[in-house]
């Protein structure tokens, strides 16, 4: 009878734990009684295991913003995932949450347990880490802050009637996660006081917006009259705007105006077979239809900031007439529901006023000019500043036109570039300066000719940068009538894109180039490794302020105090820098200059 050995594995469900048993097989059950025994210990082995897996200890900080204090009687709710909240006590000012896993989302909503603040949430994620233990994750401090109830007031542009539709929405919430729109500020209707009402945490840096889009049928509603309040999308009211609101106009986009066009020859009879025509973003493209009973070309459409009609070259009773155009502006200034029309047969301008309940009905009449084949070709309309960045920039000729190569520039300006004495071998800077200017960049564009080859519209081909200027730029261009080249002075527009930044006020610089910051030196050494020369004389300091300031109703500054050669003084100086939304000229895109030296 033989012998034999048999040996067995066991394999543990852990990672790092196995054992191996090397038993003889003698007919009897010892060896089922071992391996039994043996894995009893082994799950023991691994329960141990799984005790000492990472798990993350989260620690906070709450700020009362209102009284610049540690936030008490407070409580922090932490939510995992879809998991039901955990709530802890902040003891001053510090909360602590410990055994999370690591990676993964959570929530944070602060509360006061007597409504000192508003509850605010923040949204984040555990770390992820490959040590084993307990690791410790520390979050940026959050501020709270007591809430104060603000009031707007939004008005139809025309009727100045009060808009209840719109719904006002501000996000405190730091982060971002699931159902975070539930912890959005949101306004109510108060038909009292014909006011919007929303209550905000005071002491928060906060923006306002409202979807301009109120029944959600994908076609926006109103269109802020002015820039400073958003764009084709959304209402945005600005941090320094909530506290001291001005009424806000806005456009009624289905509110219509009703343009009737008379077009009349020398005799003044009525001139048929023209094709009038407008394009813009809130019409989109449109024509006229004309009405055989008054013998008037009709437009329905939105007038905006303004709204070009263009009437290209056409041919009635045998005689060709020249383009010709007309131009509807909005004039707030005047009047919430006043208007000023330009045509090309007569510059003045026409003034339209229409009462709260009017309905808006222009009534132009146009005599078209007799093409002359002998004469130079000319800029009938172009666009203004007002709608260049989101239309682009159109120039309506009196005839039709050709481009040629290089007919179209679009320029960007004053662009600031350094070079360093050390930043390369190859360049003319020499070690020790650096050289600064102001550059210009070319801008690629895309050029259409519609309207019998005689409208020009140019767009570029990427965003262009907000806050800076640019320049459209058309040179020679082709005379198709007369086969030659022309090139005209006047078909060019600079304009600036506004910046959608919110204002901050640590952006304002201040500086008096003197190369030091408290008497220390900014810089030890120059571009050559070797100590500045410059003195410390200069006797001014110079203000740099953010293209955010755009934004503003009202900034002002106030000097109170002059430091000179260690002297202090009183010098009280008033800079009205933005007034009525308007940049003072003497402050745009550029820096003045106090004296003396602060």
């Amino acid at each position: 009878m033989f012998k034999y050995t048999k040996t067995i594995f066991l394999l543990a469900c852990t990672l790092s734990l196995s054992a191996c048993l090397k038993v003889e097989d003698k007919g009897d059950n010892k060896v089922a009684d071992a391996i039994t025994e043996q894995n009893k210990i082994l799950q023991q082995q691994n329960s141990q295991a799984s005790q000492t897996k990472t798990t993350v200890t989260l620690t906070g900080v709450i700020n009362n913003a209102s009284t610049d204090t540690p936030a008490v009687n407070a409580t922090v709710t932490l939510s995992l995932g879809s998991t039901a909240g955990t709530s802890v006590e902040v003891s001053n000012g510090v909360f602590e949450f410990s055994g999370l896993p690591p990676d993964s989302n959570f929530s944070l909503v602060v509360h006061s347990t007597t409504g000192a603040f508003m509850d605010r949430v923040v949204f984040s994620r555990t770390r992820d880490t490959s040590f084993d233990g307990v690791v410790y994750q520390l979050l940026e401090p959050t501020a709270v802050s007591a809430g104060v109830e603000r009031s707007f007031s939004l008005l139809d542009a025309k009727t100045s009637a009060p808009i209840t539709t719109l719904v006002l929405k501000a996000n405190s919430n730091l982060g971002s996660g699931p159902n975070f729109q539930k912890y959005l500020h949101t306004s109510t209707y108060d038909a009292t006081t014909q006011k919007h009402k929303i209550t905000l945490p005071e002491r928060l840096d906060l923006f306002i917006s409202a979807e301009l889009d109120v029944n959600n049928d994908g076609k926006v509603d109103y269109k802020p009259e002015s820039q400073n309040f958003g764009n084709n999308v959304e209402l945005f009211i600005q941090s320094t705007e909530i506290s001291n609101p001005n009424p806000i106009y806005l456009i009624d986009l289905n509110q219509r105006a009703t343009i009737k066009l008379s077009l009349l020859d020398a005799d003044l009879k009525p001139l048929l077979g023209a094709k009038p025509s407008a394009a813009d973003t809130l019409n989109g493209s449109i024509n006229a239809t004309f009405n055989a009973t008054t013998n008037q070309y009709v437009f329905e459409a939105v007038i905006g900031n303004e709204l070009n009609i263009f009437i290209p070259e056409f041919t009635a009773d045998k005689i060709t007439y020249a383009n010709s155009s007309m131009q509807i502006r909005r004039a707030p200034d005047i009047g919430r529901a006043s208007y000023s029309v330009t045509t090309s047969s007569n510059n003045n301008n026409i003034p339209f006023s229409f009462g709260k309940d009017d309905a808006q009905i222009f009534e132009v009449a146009i005599k078209p000019n007799i093409t002359n084949f002998s004469s130079n070709i000319s800029v009938n309309l172009q666009s203004t500043a007002a709608n260049v960045v989101t239309d682009g920039f159109k120039v309506f000729y009196s005839s039709p036109i050709a481009l040629n190569e290089k007919s179209v520039t679009l320029t960007r300006k004053n662009i600031l570039k350094v070079t360093k004495g050390d930043a390369s071998s190859s360049d003319l800077v020499l070690a020790g300066t650096t050289h600064i200017e102001a550059i210009e960049e070319p801008v690629e564009t895309n050029s259409q000719l519609t309207l019998n080859d005689s409208l020009l519209s140019i767009t570029p081909k990427v965003a262009l940068v907000e806050g800076d200027t640019y320049r459209y730029s058309i040179g020679a261009i082709k005379d198709r009538k007369l086969n030659i080249d022309v090139d005209l002075s006047n078909d060019l527009l600079e304009f600036s894109v506004q910046s959608s930044a919110a204002f901050a006020i640590g952006d304002i610089k201040l500086d008096n180039n003197n190369y030091t910051v408290n008497g220390m030196l900014i810089k030890a050494t120059n571009t050559a490794n070797e100590p500045p020369t410059q003195q410390n004389f200069f006797q001014s300091v110079s203000l740099f302020l953010p293209t955010s300031i755009e934004n503003l109703k009202t900034l002002t500054l106030r000097k109170e105090k002059a430091v000179k050669d260690g002297v202090a003084s009183n010098d009280i100086q008033i800079l009205n820098i933005v007034t009525d939304g308007k940049v003072n000229s003497n402050f745009r895109k550029t820096h003045t200059v106090i004296n003396p030296a602060e």
